[in-house]
């Protein structure tokens, strides 16, 4: 039996409205898209073609972080495996392209907000603009449990390193998920996720009724 063939760009996808390629989320989004339509065939098609019909980023300025749990990026990336090493190389290729946030300390206590963050690339305000969806990156450093929510939108993730435990309307995996691993929510379904010895690093996508304006949706429990 021959190798797997890498995931990589699938030189027949649609290109509508970037057909130069040109701005740097454009291989980083390449990517999400065929490891999303190898992982996720129905959810995964349909964020792969929303990705494919994208604009080409907004002139940029210097990105800026105003999150602390960016301390554990490096930490994060180093526990690459190899189901996802070519998406954590990308993202550490846009590590100076990258806004992050942390989350609003009056919903998750300000421990929380100064361990979790987020950096949001496809959506209303992202770099890349689109009304349709939101695609971003989740960072949770190490031994940090963020609490049960809720939120309109329909949401994917895919670990791309380290691990973390989910609990899902209240019932905790046995297992943690690891790099390569595929988790969906549906809208306004209870979750929450836990890290231990180990950061966490993973793709977020949301989408239907709710990615937009979606955060103005969100509840924590």
């Amino acid at each position: 039996m021959s190798a797997p063939r890498p995931l990589g760009p699938d030189p027949g996808a649609r290109r509508l409205a970037r057909p130069d390629r040109e701005d740097p989320f454009a291989p980083f989004l390449d990517l999400v898209a065929a490891h999303l339509r190898a992982r996720a065939k129905r959810e995964g098609a349909r964020i792969a073609d929303e990705i494919d019909g994208v604009t080409a980023a907004r002139p940029r300025r210097s990105a800026r972080s105003r999150a602390p749990a960016t301390a554990f990026l490096d930490s994060a990336l180093a526990l690459s495996a190899p189901a996802t090493a070519d998406l954590v190389g990308a993202v550490a290729s846009l590590r100076g392209q990258l806004d992050w946030m942390r989350p609003d300390a009056s919903e998750t206590g300000w421990e929380v907000a100064g361990r979790v963050a987020w950096a949001e690339i496809v959506g209303p305000r992202a770099p890349v603009p689109s009304d349709r969806f939101r695609l971003g990156l989740h960072l949770q450093a190490p031994r940090t449990h963020y609490p049960s929510h809720l939120h309109a939108a329909d949401e994917l993730y895919l670990t791309l390193a380290g691990e973390a435990w989910w609990a899902r309307g209240g019932t905790w995996s046995g297992t943690p998920d690891k790099a390569g691993s595929l988790r969906l929510h549906a809208p306004c379904e209870p979750h929450a996720t836990e890290t231990r010895p180990k950061p966490m690093l993973a793709l977020y996508a949301w989408w239907g009724p709710g990615a937009s304006p979606g955060l103005e949706a969100y509840r924590t429990l």
